[in-house]
């Protein structure tokens, strides 16, 4: 499994650094991961701390009130790259810099902050009209933010997941 697919997976991702990008949060969390499952710590440093790494993509591509950079459309998908990247690095016990991670928390409550009224996110750039944030994806976001919190929870996003759990919503 190590040599056939591991190795020969991570070189192949390893190929195509993408900078500051989305697509590369998910690399590195997938570099990270495989060279821990290699052994190979230098590898597993560089997917976190490296030039186009964990910590860089919080330094760069996270804003300073914890969007991504890349605007809505790519906020999740980015952030939850994030989530795999840094709790991997925890448990591995790499230290991310406390200022970074409360960007990465900020992170977790940003798509609540700017809903319309029927619980949508506006429509910018090329996103889609009336973006329901009633979906699974959005829930767990919030459950993991809070699984992150060692206090009594945010506010926000209690009050955000007791909305997404609403029984009364209509279908559609």
């Amino acid at each position: 499994m190590r040599d056939r697919i591991i190795g020969p997976t991570r070189a192949i991702i390893a190929e195509y650094d993408e900078g500051g990008s989305n697509r590369q949060v998910w690399n590195d969390a997938a570099l990270f991961a495989s060279a821990r499952l290699l052994g190979d710590q230098a590898s597993a440093e560089r997917a976190v701390f490296g030039p186009s790494g964990i910590v860089s993509q919080l330094s760069t591509g996270l804003l300073d009130d914890g969007t991504w950079y890349e605007g809505e459309n790519y906020h999740l998908f980015a952030h939850r790259g994030l989530w795999y990247g840094i709790t991997l690095a925890e448990r591995a016990g790499l230290e991310i810099p406390a200022p970074l991670l409360a960007r990465f928390a900020e992170g977790f409550a940003t798509p609540f902050l700017t809903a319309l009224p029927d619980f949508t996110l506006p429509s910018r750039r090329d996103s889609q009209y009336a973006i329901s944030l009633r979906q699974p994806r959005f829930a767990e976001s919030c459950e993991l933010g809070l699984g992150r919190d060692p206090g009594p929870g945010d506010p926000r996003l209690l009050s955000a997941l007791a909305r997404l759990y609403e029984p009364d919503v209509p279908p559609g």
